[in-house]
């Protein structure tokens, strides 16, 4: 009888060390896994150094000020109607050139005092919200330019943009946006001073509700 409880006695242990076990590995899992599943691009270069890539809280608090920010767009190849060839991964609008084009085209605001997460100068960037659902990133922004406008604004290959949408349904897309990032030391031409917010966003299907799907 002493023998049968000792192994019944063993046997829990042994469960209970190995549910343990698998709590210690899910939670190192999970802290491993707060990179960002979007590609995030700053001047054409990969963002990789997000250390906690998590939707900023919403609200903010005092009075609330607004910022001059620059709106750009992926196209999402898969809008029915849409003829054009552009890379998904590519931002518009561009210039001739296929730099960063600051335009009041392109130009819209943000809320400068948004409980914003921060990369303290990392690749250029200070204060940031990164949301692939676009919620947390929304509650940001104050005015957004027209799609109009920025098919418009675009000065580069595949100018006008405008020409790939005339089969498309377009109460049927939208943006959404993604990031919001802050580059305090990038010229802005536009202004003709340093200082620049940028907004990243996709423009897809109205029933699209996260970017990484």
């Amino acid at each position: 009888m002493k023998m049968i409880k000792m192994k019944n006695l063993i046997l829990v242990l042994v469960v209970l060390f190995a549910f343990v076990g698998c709590k210690k590995e899910d939670n190192e899992t999970a802290k491993k896994s707060n990179g960002p599943t979007t590609e995030v691009f700053v001047a054409g270069n990969k963002v990789t150094k997000y250390t906690d890539v998590l939707p900023s809280p919403a609200g903010g608090g005092g009075i609330l000020t607004h910022d001059n920010a620059y709106f750009f767009i992926r196209i999402d190849g898969r809008i029915p109607g849409y003829t054009g060839s552009q890379n998904s991964s590519s931002y518009y609008p561009a210039t001739s050139g296929g730099g960063t084009l600051c335009s009041a085209l392109n130009n819209g605001s943000v809320l400068k005092n948004y409980p914003y997460n921060n990369l303290g100068g990392y690749m250029g960037m200070t204060e940031y919200v990164y949301d692939p659902t676009g919620q947390a990133t929304q509650l940001a922004l104050v005015n957004v330019p027209t799609l109009d406008n920025l098919l418009q604004a675009h000065q580069g290959a595949g100018a006008p943009l405008s020409q790939y949408f005339t089969g498309v349904d377009m109460s049927k897309i939208k943006f959404l946006w993604y990031v919001v990032k802050n580059r305090p030391n990038d010229w802005n031409p536009h202004l003709g001073a340093t200082g620049r917010w940028n907004i990243d966003g996709v423009l897809t299907m109205d029933n699209v509700m996260d970017v990484r799907h």
